[in-house]
């Protein structure tokens, strides 16, 4: 199958999304699909990723396309000018918390500048695929929101011949914390959703988010969650300064708390509960944090009075982290389930599952049921807390208690995975996307809602 990927998020930049979309193009390349990616160029300070660097991608055809000149020059300096030079982060505020007017305002901005960037860029594409790509065909086009420059782009090519074949791939909603369907977020998705011919979404919640009450007419949907990438074992950095100590129980978070809208309060809470039990277990427990929120997740630390626990690395690479949580005994996680944002599944998860490594993961909001916990209960990953089980907090004390007593007499936290983790390995997931078909053709794979 000949397969063009239109996307905004690649290597080299190092983001969730970027590793999303390079590990599809690595995996169907390998499976013998002929794949063609025009992907945006990065902007200057675009942190790098060269773990996700593959060797086919050296010989693919494979073209990087800036914004325009006018853009760089008055839009870039426009939004490094209001909001800084960091990545916008999408999924709101902490809930119950009203939005300031400097916020409503900034939000605004970013939302006009996300329309200028994507038309811009769209028409970029259009001059590159007419001055390289005369009368060529694909059997399909893949594009992936976030952004909209690239599902637009892919609606574009698609009208201008280029394929038959579009597919939207969608690794977030575009009404996150929107709950009427006549939002500008949920028509705008539902829009995209009947542009393409098939959709596939990073989580079962995102799926029923985006369909919302769409019944007729829909075009093919599928899930396809992120996974881990097994060639990744080979790519940590070793942590040194994380000596055994059968005595000593590690933690290991990382990523955004999304401004305190991730919570790891319930952990702390239950720490605390078993310290009172084991005094000794005070200065016995560490909590190490990478990402630029240090701050933040050393403030919730120091409600229960583990503030010195805390170890801050700061902004690391993709391979330290993997190095990180390889090295401690419990990798955390945490989300949140709410009527507005459901099925928020943290690339992270996938991280642990590569490692094999016992996880925790802390739900906040006021839904239980979370995909994440059925994910977690299915792979036999570790435990999950949800804030909406009243239960849940006797649960995980429980849990770390067992934990303790293991790393104590054993030396080590065995992990407890079954068989069904291997489903979540991205050979397996991109299989289920794309098959080879009989006499050297190949057709993609759906299943209907």
């Amino acid at each position: 199958m000949k397969v063009l990927f239109v996307v905004t998020a690649f290597y080299p930049e190092q983001a969730i999304g970027s590793v999303r979309i390079t590990k599809f193009v690595k995996f169907l390349e390998r499976s013998g699909h002929d794949v063609t990616v025009i992907s945006l160029e990065p902007v200057p300070w675009a942190a790098r990723d060269e773990s996700l660097h593959f060797p086919a991608l050296d010989r693919m055809r494979w073209i990087t396309v800036p914004q325009s000149p006018l853009f760089q020059r008055v839009f870039l300096r426009a939004r490094v000018a209001t909001i800084g030079s960091r990545a916008a982060v999408t999924g709101g505020g902490q809930p119950g918390k009203r939005v300031s007017v400097s916020s409503r305002v900034k939000i605004a901005l970013q939302s006009v500048y996300t329309s200028f960037k994507a038309l811009d860029w769209l028409l970029q594409v259009r001059k590159v695929v007419r001055s390289r790509f005369p009368g060529e065909r694909f059997d399909a086009i893949f594009t992936s929101y976030p952004s909209f420059g690239s599902p637009f782009s892919g609606i574009m090519l698609k009208r201008m011949g280029l394929s038959g074949t579009l597919m939207i791939d969608f690794r977030d909603p575009v009404s996150y914390g929107a709950m009427s369907r006549f939002s500008p977020g949920r028509m705008l998705e539902q829009w995209l959703v009947r542009q393409a011919d098939i959709s596939s979404f990073v989580s079962s919640g995102v799926r029923a988010k985006v369909l919302g009450e769409l019944k007729s007419d829909l075009p093919v949907t599928m899930v396809a969650t992120n996974g881990y990438d097994p060639d990744d074992l080979s790519e940590f950095e070793p942590v040194q300064d994380i000596t055994p100590d059968a005595a000593a129980l590690h933690f290991a978070y990382v990523g955004s708390l999304y401004g305190g809208k991730r919570d790891l309060s319930p952990l702390f809470s239950a720490i605390a509960s078993l310290v009172e039990r084991r005094p000794e277990l005070a200065r016995k427990v560490f909590f190490h944090y990478a990402g630029q929120e240090g701050a933040l997740f050393r403030k919730q630390a120091s409600r229960y009075g583990f503030e010195n626990q805390v170890v801050d690395r700061g902004r690391i690479s993709r391979a330290a982290s993997l190095g990180l949580q390889q090295a401690v005994d419990i990798c955390l996680l945490a989300t949140w389930n709410s009527p507005e944002d459901q099925g928020v599944l943290t690339g992270k998860i996938f991280e642990s599952f590569l490692l094999r490594k016992p996880t925790l993961a802390i739900v906040n909001g006021p839904l239980a049921g979370s995909e994440i916990a059925s994910v977690i209960e299915d792979t036999g990953a570790g435990f999950c807390f949800e804030e909406a089980t009243p239960s849940g907090l006797v649960g995980l004390v429980d849990w770390l208690d067992d934990c303790i007593n293991m790393k104590l007499h054993a030396g080590e936290i065995a992990n407890g995975y079954t068989l069904n983790v291997e489903k979540y390995s991205l050979d397996s997931i991109v299989g289920n996307l794309f098959e080879r078909g009989g006499g050297g053709s190949s057709s993609l794979k759906v299943s209907r809602t």
